[in-house]
């Protein structure tokens, strides 16, 4: 699950000649205004231009937090203090030619699903057949919802499908959730069908046997079904991972 998360940035001062006034750390602030035993948090972490990231236990301790910030004069004159905003969800075109121009790909959009504006290019992934590409949109809510309605896009002549794409990592060496294959720890590759320790390439299993729900049914007593590999959309893992990716998304 999400934890539930404070952000704390800096206030921008200047003085009476428009000179920005220096800034005394976060950390040090919060030392100095507030004692942190009146907030049950269980991470603390430097983000982007010096600002933190609290990770508390409850919700309620997030608005704690906030209420506390907000009224202690000291705090509130010099940081500003939120809730983590909600980013846009994705789309993803598949096998467009590499050929194929942004502005032929954002003239069929608009024509095809109604949506009044480009949409930004994430990035692309190396389509199945060779000289295609796979690509990722950022969509805001009215335009996810338009562009997912129509399930294929004409570009050129040639329909391709189109869906929501998941920002979520998930490692091809182990194939557990949270990192990827160069970050991976594991010194053997683990099976994604039968969950043995062999690359898939080398498997002579007949009934599959998903890793992450056999691993999670062994450390937490779960009694998820385990006869599916671990890329079935049916996992129960994956579906878990989905729920809490879709929380962090503005539809």
């Amino acid at each position: 699950p999400i934890q539930p998360t404070v952000l704390l940035y800096h206030k921008e001062l200047y003085n009476e000649d428009n000179q920005q006034l220096p800034k005394k750390g976060i950390e040090h602030l919060l030392r100095e205004n507030l004692s942190c035993n009146e907030i049950s948090f269980s991470n603390i972490k430097t983000v982007r231009n010096n600002s933190i990231a609290i990770t508390c236990r409850k919700e309620e301790d997030v608005q704690a937090l906030l209420d506390k910030i907000e009224n202690s004069e000291s705090l509130n004159n010099v940081i500003t203090a939120r809730k983590p905003a909600k980013r846009h969800p994705s789309i993803i075109i598949y096998g467009i030619p590499d050929k194929t121009t942004n502005e032929e790909v954002q003239d069929s959009l608009r024509h095809h699903t109604g949506i009044g504006k480009d949409l930004k290019i994430r990035f692309k992934l190396r389509g199945r057949t060779q000289g295609t590409s796979h690509w990722v949109l950022e969509t805001p809510s009215e335009e996810f919802k338009k562009t997912t309605s129509i399930k294929k896009l004409p570009i050129n002549w040639s329909m391709h499908n189109i869906r929501e794409f998941f920002h979520i990592k998930k490692c091809q060496k182990c194939h557990a959730y949270g990192h990827l294959f160069n970050s991976c720890k594991n010194i053997k590759p683990f099976c994604g069908f039968c969950g043995n320790r062999h690359p898939i390439s080398q498997c002579r299993a007949s009934i599959p046997c998903c890793i992450n729900c056999n691993d999670e049914n062994r450390r937490k007593g779960t009694k998820h079904r385990t006869d599916h590999t671990a890329s079935s959309q049916f996992c129960t893992i994956y579906m878990k991972n989905i729920k809490t990716y879709k929380a962090t998304r503005d539809y």
